[in-house]
């Protein structure tokens, strides 16, 4: 998720016209950033699945219909825990989420994680909390929040446990508008 700011100095001044067209033709989506100071807050803008299908082509669309038909089935089989463990294997087949002796700090190595997934990850500065600003399933996850966001959450408990790390990290679905949030809670 972006503003108009971060998009470069290269962008001509009726971007925002522009951007009001995209987001009309729901290619994008927007939200108000958080308050910095005086005055209205920026507005945040990321893609949506139509944006990504059209920016993709019919590939997209492809994973997104087999992610579907997978979900269903997950999701008619009543097995809460079966997300967790597609995750988790998921995990085991990403090559950083194998390499306990990475650097950094373990948002920094999350982070590094779901950008290779596409989320589009942002540390805050308090190094506990990731900004989930894109998700490459959106539209899955609020069809069936529990499959798609229990996936990405068995994804992030494979990892840790890859790495030795015993605190806890809770992902949020949608806690804020335009992403969800991982909250890591490091070990006492």
């Amino acid at each position: 998720m972006v503003g108009k700011q971060e998009l470069g100095p290269s962008l001509p001044a009726p971007s925002g016209r522009h951007l009001s067209s995209v987001r009309k033709k729901v290619l994008v989506s927007s939200a108000a950033d958080r308050p910095t100071g005086r005055g209205r807050p920026a507005l945040r803008y990321w893609v949506t699945a139509a944006g990504r299908t059209l920016l993709e082509g019919d590939t997209d669309a492809d994973n997104q219909s087999l992610t579907r038909a997978f979900l269903e089935h997950t999701a008619t089989r009543e097995e809460a825990d079966t997300a967790l463990q597609i995750g988790a294997l998921w995990a085991r087949s990403v090559p950083i989420a194998n390499d306990p002796k990475s650097c950094g700090s373990t948002a920094e190595r999350l982070a590094a994680l779901l950008a290779t997934a596409s989320f589009n990850p942002a540390v805050d500065p308090d190094g506990q909390t990731i900004r989930l600003r894109t998700c490459p399933f959106v539209d899955q996850a609020r069809a069936n929040q529990q499959g798609i966001c229990g996936v990405h959450q068995g994804l992030v408990d494979g990892a840790l446990e890859a790495w030795g790390f015993t605190g806890d990290v809770e992902v949020l679905p949608f806690s804020e508008p335009g992403s969800c949030v991982i909250r890591i809670t490091d070990p006492a």
